[in-house]
């Protein structure tokens, strides 16, 4: 079930699977990005930005993730870029059909049509190795 719960990034995505879950472990979804980023706040040594990171990742630039419902003009950019790497590594790594790089940053392009995320994905788009490679 953990592993299904991994696969989750959004609170949509946990709502059409919560059946599959316990009251438990759907609260520790929606708490984990917090409480992470308080555990990384309580050592000295990890930089601030990471603590920002780990509190944003489950956010979306429209405004619909969480914990924060923040939009793309208040995610900081370093957490902007993690959001779009995340992403674009969990549909890589996908078993079902590997799709390539293009076809992926392409998807992302539709989830993320704002802000650093557009800039990120462009950017990634324009550079990414052709397919004749």
């Amino acid at each position: 079930t953990h592993q299904n719960l991994a696969k989750i990034s959004t609170l949509t995505e946990l709502e059409n699977e919560k059946n599959q879950f316990s009251a438990g472990e759907i609260h520790q979804f929606k708490v984990h990005p917090t409480e992470a980023a308080a555990l990384a706040q309580s050592i000295a040594e990890i930089p601030n930005e990471i603590r920002i990171i780990i509190l944003q990742h489950h956010e979306r630039p429209d405004g619909t993730g969480f914990p924060k419902n923040l939009r793309a003009d208040q995610i900081i950019p370093i957490a902007s870029i993690f959001i779009v790497a995340e992403n674009l590594t969990c549909r890589i790594i996908t078993p079902k059909d590997r799709p390539d790089l293009n076809t992926c940053l392409l998807e992302l392009a539709t989830e993320y049509p704002e802000g650093l995320f557009k800039k990120i994905i462009q950017t990634a788009l324009n550079n990414s190795i052709p397919k004749d490679l």
